[in-house]
């Protein structure tokens, strides 16, 4: 009698456990190291810059730790990615964890078989990224807090200088981010770029094109400086003299692309 006692006692715990437990669409944003253990460089091989590239992709809110606003760590996850070694075989994984270390999910394996690292790199993580991409994660918006608001850890990250380096895997420079000196009252104003504007609307800027809305700004704690969320690519902009800059990644070939946005006529 006992011992099917101890039984359900561990079935309704390993139960409890199980609808407890939390997944990535219950945190609101993901951190990507710009260095991971096997790497000797930070954003070694673009291999960071991909990675969080591709979380955006696929319904994440991801920064590097340098681009963080100023949010609780409890809200959110914490990217890894581990390399297993092998002569033939390169082989990634994906891994978030929750801000105590403990892990919330893994990918499946990447692998690829190409000898030139950045390629195989390349190859193995967007194949790691198949399985994210298969459980259509989308995540909640960040809570942000203002600089004066207090939050519930003693840890609060601030955004410094932000990178935004869009990878290519024939390219291999980062385009780093520059933020205009100068402030330039932008309320009001619409901002053109090809068949692509920006239109401030209700204190934030939508971007559209050939007038349908089909994404947004979304501000950071630094100046003049926007992480950019559409329904077809994902960058970071930042206001210029004469309007805007959007640095995004065209996936058709792999390499960055800017847009230039200036004033309408």
């Amino acid at each position: 009698m006992s011992k099917y006692l101890v039984l359900i006692v561990a079935c309704l715990l390993l139960s409890v456990n199980t609808f407890a437990q939390k997944g990535p669409n219950d945190y609101s944003f993901v951190v990507v190291p710009e260095r991971f253990d096997f790497q000797a460089e930070k954003d070694q091989f673009q291999l960071n810059s991909l990675t969080k590239f591709l979380f955006n992709k696929h319904g994440f809110n991801a920064y590097f730790n340098a681009e963080l606003p100023n949010v609780s760590r409890c809200d959110g996850l914490w990217a890894d990615v581990q390399r297993e070694d092998g002569f033939v075989w390169t082989r990634l994984t994906v891994i978030l964890n929750d801000c105590n270390g403990d892990e919330v999910y893994r990918s499946s394996i990447g692998k690829s078989k190409d000898k030139e690292y950045k390629k195989a790199y390349f190859e193995a993580m967007r194949q790691a990224f198949e399985s994210i991409e298969a459980e259509q994660f989308q995540q909640p918006e960040p809570k942000i807090y203002a600089d004066f608001e207090e939050k519930t850890e003693k840890d609060e990250v601030k955004i410094s200088e932000v990178k935004e380096s869009e990878p290519s895997v024939d390219d291999t420079s980062v385009i780093e981010t520059k933020v205009a000196t100068s402030e330039v009252n932008m309320s009001n104003m619409e901002f053109v770029s090809g068949n692509y504007s920006l239109l401030k609307v209700d204190d934030q800027y939508q971007i559209l094109q050939n007038g349908n809305n089909i994404g947004r700004l979304i501000p950071t704690s630094k100046a003049n400086l926007y992480l950019v969320k559409t329904q077809q690519f994902f960058g970071v902009a930042y206001k210029t003299n004469t309007g805007f800059t959007i640095e995004k990644i065209n996936e058709e070939s792999d390499t960055p692309e800017l847009m230039k946005f200036s004033l309408k006529n």
